[in-house]
């Protein structure tokens, strides 16, 4: 009976690793999870694929201009060469992944997270990528003229013959920014010992102004 059960259970593995594109596309769009499918070429044009589950997906040369990726999570997603144009990606996470020449033309990718990820020769025209965290990302060659990069974080990303012409690159982040809560912390110590002093102060001030109320009496000389 043991060796029926995992005969069954290796069988189903099988089978479900060796559905096609079109399967998976119908689970994707049916249930928005289809973690390290085989999405090859897809044509996913205009799908509303919000918060959906792609983790490790091979999206390689699929279409998904106009989709709908908000919030989605595509951490090392295989997007080679595929067609975002226009999608929304808005606080997606694309963390380690793929998208070597893919398109992401007048995109919205903003505040999405594509920490260490591949995206040399990949296009960003006039995409929106305020607040989008770039951190150690390979930007090598990318075509990011007009895009708005306006508080992106791009701390240590390689972004060698990247094109930022005609960019908003204002207050985008290159180095890390200062922990505040440090400084504030070191402040605040300063500040209170200020206090203690402030207080040692007025105590030392009142006894010397009570030793100053006392009246001085001069004793009458006898005539």
């Amino acid at each position: 009976m043991n060796k029926f059960f995992l005969f069954a259970i290796s069988t189903t593995i099988c089978i479900s690793s060796f559905a096609t594109v079109e399967e998976n596309i119908k689970k994707l769009i049916e249930t928005k999870e289809c973690v390290k499918c085989d999405l090859k070429g897809a044509n996913l044009q205009n799908s509303f694929l919000e918060f959906a589950n792609l983790s490790g997906a091979n999206l390689e040369g699929a279409n998904l201009e106009g989709a709908n990726l908000l919030g989605a999570s595509c951490d090392g997603v295989n997007f080679k060469n595929a067609n975002l144009k226009s999608a929304n990606i808005k606080g997606a996470n694309v963390k380690g992944a793929n998208l070597f020449g893919a398109n992401f033309d007048e995109a919205d990718v903003s505040g999405a997270i594509f920490r260490k990820s591949n995206l040399s020769n990949t296009s960003f025209k006039n995409a929106k990528m305020q607040g989008a965290y770039l951190k150690e990302a390979n930007l090598d060659g990318a075509d990011m003229s007009g895009a708005n990069l306006k508080n992106a974080n791009m701390v240590g990303a390689k972004s060698a013959n990247a094109n930022l012409s005609g960019a908003d690159t204002s207050d985008v982040f290159k180095t890390e920014p200062r922990k505040a809560s440090s400084v504030k912390g070191k402040k605040g110590k300063k500040i209170a010992k200020g206090k203690g002093k402030g207080k040692k102060n007025k105590k030392v001030a009142k006894k010397s102004s009570k030793k100053a109320k006392k009246p001085v009496t001069k004793k009458a000389k006898k005539s």
